[in-house]
């Protein structure tokens, strides 16, 4: 049985990935804040799992749902315990708990936005990747991936707050991956452009007024996690460091 834990899997991309892994026979730990969207993910990851064509000799399939901030060090601690009281084994951990605030022009921006996204988008991954990590180092495997951003590669005109917020996750992964050099533990980030997602319509979450951008053309939230499931599973001589997804 392989094992996952996935954060920010109550919607959009951390959804996506949950079902496809699903699909691939991994067992899931699941966290979000929202508890109520994060058992519905849950609910659809088992029933997928029930449709699949196994067979008989399919290894047990568990999916374990836990609500928390990834940002408050005391969720973390505790997400992290009951991860490991499932399976003392983690083969891959998604990363992707994120917030998008601070898209404007950096002089309309507030200190209080500040603040929200790098505690969401750096803090939180900074949490869970320093508990990851000597667990994966001890056992000598696994794939961590972050989903990052093509705004943590490339600067523009507008997002100045949520560009840092990814250039600095860039920079842990980037330091990350020195540490765990040799180990046999890989970790990559997954650079999506934009992603069509329920958070561009959600005021409360830094989104636009629905209708207000053509998201038409966008990514899907299935076309980033076929990119994270493609890393989880790659082969044991490739080490994927980044993988960047473009809009058409």
């Amino acid at each position: 049985m392989k094992y996952a834990l996935i954060t920010g899997a109550s919607s959009g991309i951390g959804e996506a990935t949950a079902k496809l892994l699903a699909r691939e026979g991994y067992s899931l730990f699941l966290t979000g804040r929202n508890e109520a969207n994060l058992k519905r993910v849950a609910d659809a990851c088992r029933a997928i799992h029930q449709e699949e064509p196994h067979g008989d000799s399919r290894p047990p399939f568990h999916v374990h749902e836990s609500s928390g901030d990834v940002a408050a060090e005391a969720d973390c601690e505790r997400l992290m315990r009951e991860c490991l009281s499932h399976s003392q084994t983690i083969h891959a951990a998604i990363l992707n708990a994120g917030i998008g605030r601070g898209t404007g022009a950096l002089v309309d921006t507030t200190v209080a936005e500040l603040d929200e996204v790098l505690r969401t988008n750096v803090r939180g991954v900074y949490l869970f990747l320093v508990r990851l990590m000597p667990v994966m180092r001890r056992q000598g495997h696994g794939q961590i991936v972050v989903t990052s951003s093509v705004k943590g590669i490339r600067a523009g005109p507008t997002g100045a707050i949520y560009c840092a917020s990814k250039y600095a996750v860039e920079g842990l992964v980037a330091s990350a991956r020195c540490e765990l050099k040799g180990s046999g533990v890989k970790i990559g980030t997954v650079n999506p452009a934009g992603v069509a997602t329920p958070w561009w319509e959600d005021r409360a979450r830094g989104g636009w007024e629905p209708g207000a951008k053509d998201i038409s053309k966008f990514l899907t939230a299935d076309d980033v996690a076929a990119s994270i499931v493609m890393m989880c599973q790659q082969g044991d001589k490739s080490d994927i460091s980044r993988i960047v997804l473009e809009n058409v």
